[in-house]
C-alpha cells in the first residue's frame, strides 16, 4: 500500500479543506448579510432621521410613505431572503466544484496506485528472476565441484589400487626391483633389503599366492607401509600416494608365480 502521506493523499486533503473553507465563508457571509439587513430595517423603523419640511423646517422622520425613504419590514425581509438565496446558490456552486475536484483527485489517486502496483510487480518479477539466475548458477557450480571431487576420488582410487609392476619397476628375469625415490631414503633401508632378498629367493615352487615366500613378502610390505605411515607428516600427498601404491603393488606382484602364472584363488 502507498504511504498515507503520499502526494496524492495530500492533494485530496488540500482540496477537501479548501472546499470546506469556501462553504464556511459563504455561510458566514449569509449570516452577516441577514444581520446587516435586519439592523437597517430596525434603523429605518426606530432610528430617527431628519428632513426639511416647508411648514416645519428640519424635523425627524421615522420612515413610511411621505417621510423621506424609510424601509419596511417586508422590504428588509425580502432583501435578507435574497441574500440568503444568493449565498445558498454560491454554496451549491462551491459544493459542485468540490465534488469535481474530489472526483479528479480520487481518479488521480487510483491511477497513481495502479502505477505503484505495476512498479511493485515489475520489481518483484525482476527480483525473482535474479534469484532464479543465482540458484541456477549455484547449482551449476555445485555440480561442477561435485564432478571434480568424484573425478579426484576416482583418480586417487586408481592410483592407490595395487597393480602388477611394470618392467621398468620390476625385472622378472633377474628379480631386481627399481624403487621410487621416496622409498630410497635411508629410513627404509632395512625394509628394502628384506623385500629385495625375498624377491631374489622366489622359485617356481615357492612363489605365488599361498606360498611361504608370498606370505613373507606380505609381512615385509606391511611393515614398510607402517614405517611410511609414521612419516606421513614429513611427506607431501603425492609422495605418500606413490609410496603406498608401490608397496601394495609389490605385495600384489608376490601373488603371482615366478613363471608368471596368475595367482590362485584363496581357499
Amino acid at each position: 500500500m502507498p504511504d498515507v502521506w503520499s502526494p496524492f493523499n495530500l492533494k485530496m486533503a488540500e482540496t477537501m479543506i479548501l472546499s470546506w473553507q469556501r462553504v464556511l465563508f459563504v455561510a458566514m457571509t449569509v449570516v452577516q448579510g441577514m444581520c446587516w439587513m435586519g439592523a437597517r430595517e430596525c434603523a429605518a423603523q426606530f432610528v430617527p432621521r431628519y428632513g426639511y419640511d416647508a411648514y416645519h423646517g428640519y424635523v425627524p422622520i421615522y420612515g413610511g410613505y411621505g417621510y423621506g425613504g424609510g424601509m419596511t419590514a417586508a422590504m428588509g425581509a425580502g432583501i435578507g431572503i435574497g441574500a440568503a438565496a444568493q449565498g445558498l446558490g454560491q454554496a451549491k456552486v462551491d459544493q459542485g466544484a468540490y465534488e469535481l475536484e474530489h472526483t479528479q483527485a480520487a481518479s488521480q489517486y487510483l491511477q497513481a496506485y495502479q502505477e505503484y502496483l505495476q512498479t511493485v510487480n515489475l520489481q518483484r518479477e525482476a527480483y525473482n528472476e535474479r534469484q532464479r539466475a543465482a540458484m541456477q548458477e549455484y547449482a551449476a557450480k555445485t555440480a561442477e565441484a561435485r564432478a571434480q571431487v568424484e573425478a579426484y576420488k576416482k583418480d586417487m582410487k586408481n592410483r592407490a589400487a595395487p597393480h602388477r609392476l611394470t618392467p621398468a619397476q620390476f625385472d622378472r628375469q633377474t628379480g631386481v626391483i627399481t624403487w621410487p625415490g621416496v622409498l630410497r631414503d635411508s629410513r627404509y633401508d632395512a625394509d628394502r633389503y628384506e623385500i629385495d632378498k625375498l624377491f631374489h629367493e622366489r622359485t617356481p615352487e615357492n612363489s605365488g599366492a599361498g606360498s611361504e615366500n608370498c606370505a613373507a613378502i606380505e609381512k615385509a610390505t606391511n611393515r614398510l607401509l607402517a614405517d611410511v605411515g609414521k612419516d606421513i607428516n614429513n611427506l607431501d600427498v603425492d609422495e605418500y600416494i606413490t609410496a603406498r601404491h608401490f608397496i601394495t603393488s609389490l605385495a600384489y606382484e608376490a601373488r603371482f608365480t615366478v613363471n608368471g602364472a596368475p595367482a590362485p584363488v584363496d581357499r
